[in-house]
């Protein structure tokens, strides 16, 4: 069976990606990367600069997929117009900074306008978008299928002819499921409960597929023991 280290929710943190990264066996495992890794932390450039550099020395071994900081930076690239105010309110403002070469002069760091009109247009978000061209909708394994936050991602994957069945399901945010009513059911009718092996970050956990489990809460535990914050037996079920 496969293995894979899955990471999430770094959200701008070098320190910790580095440290995840650490864990990372590159000759039997592969990396997926859930999405949510740029925004709130000082270092979103170099987060994405590093999972880049990655990606082209492993190709075949590494994997992205969009967390909704990804689906909005998408956006924000997109439009700045549009999206700055939501981009910059979701922690986008430090990810500017941390582009930024020139730096912004502390006089004007909330004046929207000077930023849209002075700052914006001479940042180079190569690495951004070199990132969100490579990630895909959804990742699946033999025992499990990886999912982008992007809006239609569950409904790509349902047209998409995957295989479904018996394969834990997981995706970078705090709910697991919060499809639509209408293919929900349709949805948790391919899967079978089945028990695989995941590595997440540094902790080895044993994981049950549950319809209601939360996956984001299991890999911000998962940090927690890392770092000695709480101890690993209650992740144990």
């Amino acid at each position: 069976m496969s293995r894979e280290l899955v990471i999430t929710n770094i959200y701008g943190n070098i320190t910790l990606l580095d440290s995840l990264l650490g864990k990372w066996d590159k000759e039997v495992e592969t990396l997926i990367v859930l999405g949510n890794m740029g925004n709130f932390g000082l270092n979103s450039f170099q987060v994405y600069q590093r999972l880049n550099q990655l990606k082209t020395a492993y190709p075949d071994r590494v994997v992205f997929l969009k967390g909704k900081h990804e689906v909005l930076l998408e956006k924000f690239l997109d439009d700045m117009q549009i999206w700055y105010d939501t981009f910059t309110l979701s922690g986008g403002m430090n990810t500017i900074l941390s582009f930024s070469e020139i730096g912004i002069p502390f006089e004007e760091f909330d004046n929207k306008d000077y930023l849209l009109e002075t700052v914006l247009p001479e940042i180079d978000f190569a690495e951004a978008r070199i990132y969100l061209e490579q990630a895909q909708v959804f990742h699946a394994t033999e025992s499990s299928i990886y999912l982008s936050d992007m809006a239609d991602a569950v409904l790509t994957l349902l047209t998409s002819g995957t295989d479904c069945r018996g394969k834990s399901v997981w995706r970078g945010q705090d709910k697991d499921f919060y499809f639509q009513v209408d293919y929900t059911q349709r949805y948790l009718d391919e899967l079978n409960t089945r028990r695989s092996n995941i590595k997440i970050g540094p902790l080895e956990c044993d994981a049950d597929y549950l319809s209601d489990c939360s996956v984001g809460s299991l890999l911000k535990a998962a940090y927690r023991v890392a770092y000695g914050q709480i101890d690993s037996t209650i992740l144990q079920w």
